[in-house]
């Protein structure tokens, strides 16, 4: 890990977190600065996001028909694979 430069740890410490906001002058690019825990939630709370988007996308595909039975599927996974399920 890299430590903080000493402006940004006292930003912090002086509870002036709200903002911590860097820009990269050569591209302008915007970067945040997060804690652990808060950069944690944020990445479980978009993959439950994700999850969510995919199960709903499944659903749809279900209801437009593009779905197999489960006795396809085995029947599938045995005539490609050999595979006795």
């Amino acid at each position: 890990m890299t430590p903080l430069p000493i402006n940004i740890t006292e930003a912090i410490r002086a509870g002036k977190t709200a903002d911590l906001r860097f820009v990269d002058p050569d591209t302008q690019k915007v970067y945040f600065l997060l804690d652990d825990e808060t950069h944690r939630r944020a990445m479980d709370a978009n993959r439950q996001q994700d999850d969510w988007d995919a199960i709903q996308e499944g659903v749809a595909q279900s209801k437009r028909g593009m779905s197999i039975s489960a006795d396809e599927l085995k029947a599938q996974i045995r005539n490609e694979f050999g595979f006795n399920v």
